[in-house]
């Protein structure tokens, strides 16, 4: 990135880009700062600077630890058959990438999450089809 910003220092986007690759505030302030010099229009670098540079909120008080039922069941491991399958999907730094590309900002302190779920199979709420059929050629329910 370095290297075409080098080549392209008036480069809007790949400077905006490059503010999310970056973890350093004060880097990503300078490379927001690039951008709105080269667009003072442009809205998400205006905010996202701005979240940089907003305070950081006060600190919620620390509350004690609740303790722990003496006698607690330990939880016990689900069967293999109930365990969920592995999720795959993008690493937070695609997903900025692709909100970038797509034209919207995630925002910094976010993470996004999508799971797909399956019901686990019933063999009691099975619908048998039998050999008899309707008017419209279609097999009936048992």
């Amino acid at each position: 990135m370095s290297a075409f910003l080098q080549e392209h220092p008036r480069n809007e986007e790949a400077w905006h880009i490059l503010s999310f690759a970056l973890t350093d505030p004060d880097k990503q302030a300078y490379a927001l700062r690039r951008v709105l010099q080269i667009n003072p229009r442009n809205r998400a670098a205006r905010s996202q600077l701005a979240r940089l540079q907003a305070p950081a909120p006060a600190a919620a008080p620390r509350v004690a630890p609740i303790a722990a039922p003496a006698r607690a069941p330990a939880p016990t491991p689900a069967p293999a058959e109930e365990r969920p399958r592995a999720i795959s999907g993008l690493a937070i730094s695609e997903v900025a990438a692709v909100a970038t590309a797509t034209g919207s900002q995630p925002p910094r302190s976010s993470l996004y999450f999508l799971a797909t779920a399956e019901q686990a199979l019933n063999p009691e709420s099975r619908v048998r089809l039998g050999r008899e059929r309707d008017p419209l050629g279609m097999p009936r329910v048992e």
